[in-house]
């Protein structure tokens, strides 16, 4: 189910979103971009975490219903929601780090 993913890649690209942000206010001039890379992880990685779950949660709950598409929607939803929060949390700061070497 291709609608599954869009949403979900829509939801985690906000994420993804707030934590450049974040880091963008945490960056100062002079500064190791691991430090600020770390504030901002500090700072955005818990609502990141707990967004994240709550919406796979919600979205998942979707895997008791009786039609097999709207179960397969839940699936692939919380599954791609948990894969874009580890690729926030681990992927992401670590490309900023590799990019501002």
């Amino acid at each position: 189910s291709i609608v599954a993913l869009i949403v979900a890649f829509g939801l985690s690209l906000n994420a993804a979103v707030h934590y450049l942000n974040r880091l963008r206010l945490e960056d100062r001039p002079g500064e190791d971009p691991a430090i600020g890379v770390e504030r901002a992880t500090v700072l955005i990685g818990p609502a990141l975490v707990l967004t994240s779950l709550i919406l796979a949660f919600g979205l998942g709950i979707t895997v008791l219903s009786a039609l097999p598409s709207l179960r397969l929607f839940g699936k692939l939803s919380a599954l791609t929601l948990v894969a874009a929060l580890v690729g926030d949390l681990l992927l992401l700061p670590a490309s900023v780090l590799l990019y501002r070497r």
